[in-house]
């Protein structure tokens, strides 16, 4: 019997059952993948920049898809960039020194001129977005936002020593003593945020209809920008209460907080989009603490942890006093002194240091809006039983027991640190800045402090508060330290990059560059300051401050 022969299987039709099932299984996983994605809410963030330097704005566009943003490379003054998601390879503007602060609904840009880095204020113009000559509308500006129909601007500008929010541009919602910054006008059109900084905390402040209500307050050490939500049921913000970088929180207006995302480096928000994508910057700070001790032919990188913020130099040189305020010094920062042959600094205590006495056996400091005394060696930390609130920076006399400080009221005031009495040595008002901008003669008779018009002028030690002005001297710049002989003063402006300190003959105001500072890689470094010199010129200490940031765009942040 002749049997029927067995069909045999294609070789070609098993690969192609093999090649249909394991796309079958890859369709499945990517499935699969999907809506765990979903279910899961992950976040992708989308770099956007490339280079070494800051971002100091960023907005996107009215289609969500295009970003225009400034930013500050390889120490170069701050452009204005265009790109897109799909494309992050960027295109200038081509205007110099400027900065994005809004886009309006028909795209067109504002943009801050000229911004000082010391004070934040520059000139607010307006520009196409595809280019062109900048309009100046306004001076003295900190930050703007565009109203919903694109027709006015919502600005922060500081008039008469105050802050204040126009919106429209002279139209005043309100003014203020306390710093104001972060502007924002909500989705719909009828409420205007802004952040208030009020005894050492930031608070969300909203204008409605009348009067600014504060709907939440934090971030003590720091608010770094705000955003409202698509919906504008939220205000999204960034800041930190504590040592660490800035996080990311939503605030509801009933005042309701939440944590939203942290990153392991400085995060700053500067927008989001309509389909809910945010524009941030995630950073790092760093302090570089730059020494030159008497002798020496070179400058030395004395930094210690994260932001190592000069404080005081020593008479001689031979120490310097610095401050790590930030992550590396703890919860209330910390108190350091690094002498010349000792291989390490040395933590004297918590807090803010502010000088070193003559005779080096004390420290004046900060513990929170307290002046405290802290031995350099043996002995008890005391505090001082002084009311007020004081800005960070001191100068002691020789005697080391009297010492001039800033009040926060904008006022120079002499302390005597043993019967704890007060002395004002100049009108309230006077500009600080709150950093250290005054310096005792040599014969202690007067110091050289700034007026109300950012001016140095010399006030006598013996309280009567009358002011001279220094000849030669320019608007913005501050004294370090006078000449052996008190015959001249050294000065500089803290804006400048390099930093350019000037000799300045008191008698005839002739002017003569004694030393510029800049780094040997400028990339973010945007300012330069403290600038500390003995008195003999022997010895310097300066701070070059530095941040460096990447542009994100950030996808289910929720």
């Amino acid at each position: 019997m002749i049997s029927k022969p067995k069909r045999r299987t294609s070789t070609l039709l098993l690969a192609l059952l093999y090649i249909v099932s394991i796309a079958g299984a890859a369709f499945g996983a990517w499935t699969l993948a999907n809506r765990m994605k979903a279910a899961t809410g992950e976040v992708s963030f989308q770099r956007m920049t490339f280079r070494r330097g800051e971002v100091r704005g960023a907005r996107f566009t009215p289609d969500g898809d295009s970003i225009v943003y400034s930013a500050s490379w390889d120490g170069k003054p701050a452009e204005i960039f265009i790109a897109s998601r799909q494309s992050p390879e960027p295109r200038t503007l081509g205007i110099a020194d400027a900065e994005i602060l809004a886009v309006s609904k028909s795209t067109e840009l504002a943009i801050l001129l000229r911004r000082d880095r010391f004070t934040q204020l520059g000139t607010l113009a307006r520009v196409p977005f595809a280019g062109g000559v900048p309009r100046e509308v306004a001076s003295d500006v900190l930050n703007a936002d565009w109203s919903r129909d694109g027709a006015n601007l919502a600005v922060i500008r500081v008039v008469g020593g105050k802050h204040r929010v126009e919106f429209p541009i002279g139209s005043v919602l309100y003014d203020t003593t306390h710093s104001l910054r972060d502007v924002r006008v909500s989705p719909d059109g009828t409420k205007v945020a802004f952040v208030e900084q009020i005894s050492g905390e930031n608070f969300i402040e909203v204008i409605e209809k009348s009067g600014p209500s504060p709907i939440a307050r934090g971030w003590a050490r720091g608010a770094t920008g705000i955003a409202w939500s698509p919906d504008g049921k939220e205000i999204w913000i960034t800041g930190t209460a504590t040592s660490a970088p800035p996080a990311l929180y939503a605030v509801t207006l009933d005042g309701e907080s939440r944590m939203i995302s942290r990153l392991t480096g400085s995060m700053k928000l500067f927008d989001i989009s309509s389909a809910g994508r945010a524009l941030l910057t995630n950073g790092v700070w760093r302090a570089a603490l730059m020494w030159q001790p008497p002798g020496a032919i070179v400058e030395r990188d004395s930094s210690w942890l994260d932001w190592s913020s000069l404080a005081d130099l020593s008479s001689d040189g031979r120490t310097i006093l610095f401050n790590e305020p930030r992550e590396g010094g703890g919860a209330k920062g910390g108190m350091y002194l690094r002498r010349l042959d000792d291989p390490a600094p040395v933590r004297i205590g918590e807090g803010l240091g502010d000088a070193i006495s003559p005779d080096g056996k004390w420290v004046l400091g900060h513990a929170g809006s307290k002046l405290t005394i802290l031995p350099t060696g043996a002995g008890e930390a005391r505090e001082l039983k002084i009311e007020g609130s004081f800005d960070q920076g001191a100068v002691w006399l020789s005697d080391s027991r009297r010492v001039v400080v800033g009040h926060a009221s904008g006022q120079l005031t002499l302390v005597d640190t043993l019967d704890e009495k007060t002395t004002p040595l100049s009108p309230n008002g006077i500009w600080t800045a709150g950093i250290r901008a005054f310096a005792a003669s040599p014969d202690e008779k007067s110091v050289a402090g700034m007026n109300a018009g950012e001016t140095i002028v010399l006030y006598p030690l013996d309280g009567t508060l009358t002011a001279t002005p220094v000849n030669g001297v320019e608007k913005g710049e501050i004294p370090i330290q006078f000449s052996p002989d008190g015959l001249a003063l050294y000065v500089y402006r803290p804006t400048a990059l390099p930093a350019q300190v000037q000799r300045v003959d008191l008698a005839t105001g002739t002017r003569t560059l004694w030393k510029e500072f800049s780094p040997a890689d400028p990339a973010g470094v945007y300012k330069i300051s403290p600038v500390l010199i003995t008195r003999d010129g022997s010895a310097y200490a300066y701070d070059a401050l530095r941040t460096l940031s990447d542009l994100y765009v950030a996808e289910g942040l929720k």
